[in-house]
């Protein structure tokens, strides 16, 4: 999980939504 989040943090909120999307469809 920590690997996603240092890509979502320096990414953008885009990345970061489609995480939270990704484990809210989970």
């Amino acid at each position: 999980m920590a690997t996603v989040i240092i890509p979502a943090r320096r990414g953008s909120t885009r990345l970061k939504d489609k995480l939270l999307l990704k484990v809210k469809d989970k």
